[in-house]
């Protein structure tokens, strides 16, 4: 998350919140952004096979407007497994067909998904690990609109994130599920 710090936009960084989801509301960068913040707790709720690495959101006016609408809020979430061995490329790609599958964003419902795979240049000493990159965006006719879209697309998101921590039919507080195992199921 490289971005030029602003006494009303600080740059903190990584904040490791696996395991605390909660800790996703003192993320500044998700402030008033109910669905980023729902994909941050999806994403490192207790017993994930994930953690978020970074965030960031921006409210941007279309000028042209696209159709009727006139603004949309964008935001990314980069998340990775947890476990090393999950870090690869492969792994990667995996969870982002099984998010594009699951997801069912499109412009239909005025949102978009957009997903890329990086390679991590230093990740806690190694090399050679990936993440995915999650953005969405949410159109509207108004800022409002913008925003409540974009609330439905990352509360889907993170609706096919806790699909792969808990297997269906649990609830909340039930066992967890390998997440790995659920990508691997996919294919």
């Amino acid at each position: 998350m490289d971005r030029p710090e602003t006494p009303d936009r600080p740059n903190r960084g990584f904040m490791d919140f696996r395991d605390d989801p909660d800790g996703a509301e003192a993320v500044f960068e998700a402030q008033d952004v109910p669905g980023l913040q729902a994909m941050l707790r999806a994403v490192n709720a207790k017993g994930s096979s994930f953690m978020s690495l970074g965030c960031e959101r921006n409210l941007n006016m279309l000028d042209p407007p696209k159709g009727d609408a006139t603004c949309y809020l964008n935001s990314y979430l980069e998340v990775t497994y947890r476990d090393d061995e999950r870090q690869g490329e492969q792994d990667m790609i995996d969870l982002a067909i099984l998010l594009a599958q699951r997801s069912e964003l499109d412009e239909r419902n005025w949102a978009k998904l957009e997903l890329g795979i990086e390679e991590m240049k230093h990740f806690f000493g190694e090399k050679g690990r990936y993440c995915l990159h999650i953005a969405i965006s949410g159109y509207g006719r108004s800022k409002e609109e913008a925003c409540k879209t974009h609330e439905h697309a990352g509360r889907r998101l993170a609706g096919v994130f806790d699909q792969l921590i808990k297997p269906a039919g649990h609830s909340s507080n039930g066992s967890s599920s390998d997440a790995s195992k659920q990508v691997d199921d996919v294919q």
